[in-house]
C-alpha cells in the first residue's frame, strides 16, 4: 500500500463499517469528503474532513462528494426491511457522479453469498436466514453489484461474511471465494474497513471481487 495521503470520498460514512472506514482513513493521514444524509450521528470531527449533508438520491450532493476524489469507498447499508433498494440506487448516483467527474477507483462493500458464492454459505445461512430473514437484503446486493460491474470504472467488491463489531483479527484472509483452509466465516468491521482502504490505493485489484474473512488460527505442530 502507498503511503501517499488521498483525497477520499465515503458513502455510508454513519454506519458500522462506513464510520470505521472514516475513522481509519483520518488517522491515517487522508483528506475525507463524507456524505451524510443525519449529520447527528456522525461524531468525528478533524481538520482533514468535509462534511457534505445530504442523501444519495441527492445528485448534487453526490457529486460534490466525490469530486476531486482519488478514491471513492461506498459501504451503504439499510434496514433488512427497507424497500429504498438504497444500495442498488444509491451506488448508481455515485457510479454516475464519479463519471461525469473523472473519479476511477470504487471500493464497494457488498456480502459473502452473494451471486456465485451463495454455495458457499453454511446450510443455516444458506437455506434459512437468507430466504427468510435477509432476502431483501441480499438481492439488493446482487443490484448494486450488477450496477458496479456494468460501469467501466477500476471497482473493487469486497465481499465479507459475518460482521463483527470485536478487536480486529491477527491476520486477515482474502480471495476470489472462500476457502475454508484459509478462512473462518466471520470478520470485524474494522478489519473491512482496512482492507477496503488498502485495497482502494492499490489498482491490482481492480475490476476484481473479493471474499475476506479472518484467517484461520495456523495449527502448530507438537
Amino acid at each position: 500500500m502507498s503511503n501517499a495521503h488521498l483525497q477520499v470520498a465515503v458513502f455510508g460514512a454513519t454506519g458500522g463499517t462506513g464510520s470505521l472506514v472514516l475513522q481509519q482513513a483520518l488517522d491515517a493521514g487522508h483528506h475525507v469528503t463524507a456524505l451524510v444524509r443525519t449529520p447527528a450521528k456522525l461524531t468525528v470531527s478533524h481538520p482533514n474532513l468535509v462534511v457534505v449533508h445530504g442523501s444519495v438520491f441527492d445528485r448534487s450532493a453526490v457529486e460534490q462528494t466525490v469530486r476531486g476524489a482519488d478514491t471513492v469507498i461506498c459501504a451503504l447499508g439499510a434496514p433488512p426491511r427497507s424497500k429504498e433498494r438504497l444500495r442498488e440506487r444509491g451506488t448508481q448516483f455515485v457510479v454516475d457522479a464519479m463519471v461525469a467527474a473523472g473519479v476511477r477507483r470504487l471500493v464497494v462493500q457488498s456480502s459473502h453469498g452473494i451471486a456465485e458464492t451463495r454455495s458457499e454459505l453454511p446450510w443455516l445461512m444458506r437455506w434459512v436466514i437468507v430466504p427468510f430473514y435477509l432476502k431483501g437484503v441480499f438481492a439488493d446486493h446482487e443490484r448494486q453489484e450488477d450496477v458496479v460491474r456494468a460501469s467501466d470504472l477500476g471497482w473493487t467488491i469486497v465481499r465479507p461474511p459475518h460482521l463483527s463489531d470485536g478487536p480486529p483479527a491477527a491476520e486477515v484472509a482474502y480471495g476470489p471465494s472462500y476457502d475454508p483452509a484459509r478462512m473462518t466465516m466471520s470478520i470485524a468491521r474494522a478489519d473491512v474497513a482496512r482492507l477496503m482502504l488498502e485495497v482502494a490505493s492499490d489498482s491490482s485489484h481492480a475490476r476484481k471481487t473479493l471474499v475476506v474473512a479472518a484467517a484461520q488460527p495456523q495449527t502448530v505442530a507438537a
